[in-house]
């Protein structure tokens, strides 16, 4: 089984990476040792650059799965203080390693913390930001074309609510399990007026990814139904060959 290599990148940011909060570090100190004893859950973190920062990164592959199988990425952790997403996020890559049949033949790749410099990443562009972590991200992506995106953001609400970018809702809801179908699915529409997020750099990877975003609500576990629902799906659309 092939491990994901690391990545490194210089960036023209001088804005020190913050230290994670103690939620995030804790979590990052069981998570670590456990990968090193695992043959289905490895850590390849992105980075560092050359000002110190880099992305903790884990992913866990099912039975014969291999570094060249299709890939979902999840991404938590764009704004400040969202120890939320960062948290979901651990749960989904330890729920994976627990159990790796439930991503056989998909390697589920999570980087739990993407900001570490301040302010909101959300809307910013991965090619014109100036940011580290995101140079790390489009440095990664071009190497790795993944082929689903799926980034995660604190919510307020009871229940978690997803959206599909572009117009491919109908396509991504159609036989859907109701666990799904439960979080309550809306689609954005591709026509923005600037690049935004990863859209500047869609246009340079030999497909188009998926792309999904999961505010997450208020019961935890309905927000890893969610997320387990999400990965079951992707694995159900690879498994009849149909394309992401």
């Amino acid at each position: 089984m092939a491990r994901p290599l690391f990545a490194h990148v210089s960036s023209a940011s001088t804005v020190p990476p913050r230290p994670f909060s103690h939620p995030v570090s804790d979590r990052l100190a069981r998570l670590s040792p456990r990968a090193e004893r695992s043959d289905s859950l490895f850590a390849a973190p992105l980075g560092p650059d050359e000002h110190g920062c880099y992305l903790p990164r884990f992913a866990a592959f099912g039975a014969n799965t291999s570094d060249t199988d299709a890939r979902l990425s999840v991404l938590a952790g764009f704004a400040l203080g969202d120890d939320a997403s960062s948290l979901a996020a651990f749960d989904l890559i330890e729920a994976a390693a627990s159990a790796p049949d439930a991503v056989g033949g998909l390697v589920l790749d999570v980087v739990p913390v993407v900001n570490r410099s301040g302010g909101d990443l959300w809307s910013a562009s991965w090619i014109h930001a100036g940011r580290a972590e995101l140079a790390l991200l489009e440095r990664e992506y071009r190497r790795v074309p993944p082929h689903a995106v799926l980034q995660l953001r604190a919510g307020s609400g009871r229940y978690p609510h997803g959206v599909v970018h572009g117009a491919s809702i109908e396509y991504w809801l159609d036989g859907a399990p109701a666990a799904l179908l439960s979080a309550g699915w809306s689609r954005q529409s591709p026509h923005r007026a600037a690049p935004e997020g990863i859209d500047g750099l869609v246009p340079d990877l030999p497909f188009r990814p998926l792309e999904l975003q999961l505010t997450l609500g208020l019961d935890a576990a309905g927000n890893a139904a969610a997320l387990h629902a999400i990965v079951q799906r992707i694995r159900q659309l690879l498994a009849h060959g149909q394309y992401l």
